[in-house]
């Protein structure tokens, strides 16, 4: 991972998409502490929960990414785990990942992550899908036991 070279600037979409246990906060609704546009109104509160402070997005880490991957203009936050790459959709946009740059992208990395034994998965509200090296879309199921 690269250090990162840019801030969230105004981006808030990661306090929408994602759940914070520690403030009761479920997905896909706006945290009660994000002032929209700007930023997280607990930043520098000792209260704001670790995982909100230690969380970076793709479009923060990676400088290869230009600024139409920023979240709050390409309603998607991406995540690169191990051997996955999850593009996190604003559900009030839920074909976002389809239109370009996004798919042309997206599919790219998915030929690549072939090769590797790597995914990349499209996650819009409770629906995942894999995007396959093809361009096709399968329904990922997940049955919550890790497995």
């Amino acid at each position: 991972m690269t250090s990162p070279t840019r801030s969230c600037d105004g981006c808030t979409l990661c306090c929408k998409l994602f759940p914070v246990p520690a403030l009761e906060k479920p997905a896909n609704v706006w945290c009660k502490h994000c002032i929209k546009d700007t930023g997280c109104g607990i930043h520098t509160d000792p209260s704001r929960p670790e995982l909100c402070g230690q969380f970076l997005c793709g479009y923060i880490r990676e400088p290869m990414l230009g600024p139409e991957w920023k979240p709050s203009v390409c309603h998607m936050v991406l995540i690169a785990e191990e051997n996955v790459m999850v593009a996190g959709v604003d559900q009030d946009y839920p074909d976002a990942w389809t239109h370009e740059p996004y798919y042309s992208t997206l599919r790219n990395w998915a030929i690549a992550g072939s090769r590797s034994g790597a995914q990349v998965l499209i996650s819009i509200g409770q629906h995942v899908l894999e995007l396959l090296p093809d361009g096709r879309v399968a329904r990922v199921v997940f049955d919550g036991t890790g497995s």
